[in-house]
Formats: C-alpha cells, structure tokens, sequence
C-alpha cells in the first residue's frame, strides 16, 4: 500500500534549485493514514525530481530507484 506526499517542497518558497550542498531545509508536511490501513511497518521513502527526471542519491541509506529511505512507520 502507499501514501503519496507528492508537494512542493517549502510551498514553493524555497525551489530545490537554490538548494547548495549543506543546506538544512525544514519542510514540514502532515501524512494522514487512512484509518483502514493495515498495522505493520511501512517505510518512508524520499525522492526529489528536476522537471520529470528524479534525482540521483550520491550517498546515504537508498534503494535502486533513486530513492532515499528516510524511516520506517509503525502502525498498529
């Protein structure tokens, strides 16, 4: 099962393209469960896009498709 959290980051106010390496950027976002979602861990994946092109991860915990696995979320 997924929960898309599709956005844009900062609403916009800050466009990934002034982004430099180093930068903390704080974007908080509200994920709402459906209350039918089945308990288990689910994992949080992160992924940034140019236009249609989804960026590279250089380095940290990802999978193979350009996606950083920022987490896991339990519910019960």
């Amino acid at each position: 099962m997924r929960i898309h959290g599709d956005h844009d980051p900062v609403d916009g106010k800050y466009p990934v393209r002034l982004w430099d390496p180093g930068d903390v950027i704080a974007d908080a976002q509200d994920l709402e469960v459906p209350a039918n979602y089945p308990a288990g861990d689910y994992t949080i994946y992160l992924g940034f896009y140019s236009g249609e092109t989804r960026l590279t991860v250089k380095e940290g915990p990802k999978d193979d498709a350009n996606r950083v696995i920022a987490g896991v979320l339990r519910i019960r």
